[in-house]
């Protein structure tokens, strides 16, 4: 995880021990962050997305369904599994059950969130256009910001990689040609 102006200086990716099934706290398979801004606006929906009801209540459950299948077999409260959650079901099911990283439903939950988002934000300028207008381009310049600041993650390490002998072998070579070095993986060397 790496810097961010908002939420500090970051830390190391944790890997994923082999075999283990209940990763630490910070690894990477089990680490997501919603969004304070998008988890406001898709309250704003719920409270007051009347006219909207069934859209808001299905994505509602979308997000709720997936968000909970996202958290594996058990909750973990200060790694103490506690509760049985539903994704033991879908364990079970032939080829379903096959999941390596049950985080990875957090996906579908995200589209879930940023529908939710987006029927607030309609809402709140809706509201702003009919009492203030003049603030309706103002809100969603603000809320916007909110969004980039809160999500931008601007890169930990930037540094020079070593250019391995054999590329040197490689230019002297006569002929007209390119290689394409493209490196696996980030500099902590995961991946």
């Amino acid at each position: 995880v790496t810097l961010s102006p908002l939420w500090g200086p970051g830390m190391d990716i944790i890997a994923d021990p082999a075999g283990v099934k209940h990763v630490p706290i910070g690894a990477m398979e089990n680490t997501v962050y919603l969004g304070i801004t998008p988890l406001l606006l898709a309250g704003l929906a719920i409270l007051f997305g009347r006219r909207r009801r069934q859209r808001v209540l299905f994505w509602g459950i979308v997000f709720l369904l997936f968000a909970i299948m996202a958290l594996g077999p058990y909750l973990y409260v200060q790694g103490t599994r506690t509760v049985p959650l539903p994704y033991q079901i879908l364990d079970q099911i032939p080829l379903a059950g096959d999941r390596r990283a049950p985080t990875r439903m957090i996906v579908f939950g995200t589209v879930g969130l940023a529908v939710l988002a987006g029927v607030g934000f309609d809402l709140l300028t809706s509201w702003l256009r009919q009492n203030y207008r003049k603030l309706v381009p103002l809100a969603g310049l603000l809320l916007f910001g909110f969004v980039v600041l809160e999500y931008w993650n601007p890169p930990v390490q930037v540094s020079e990689l070593a250019r391995p002998a054999l590329f040197e072998q490689i230019r002297e070579e006569p002929g007209d040609f390119s290689v394409l070095h493209a490196p696996w993986g980030r500099l902590t060397g995961f991946g």
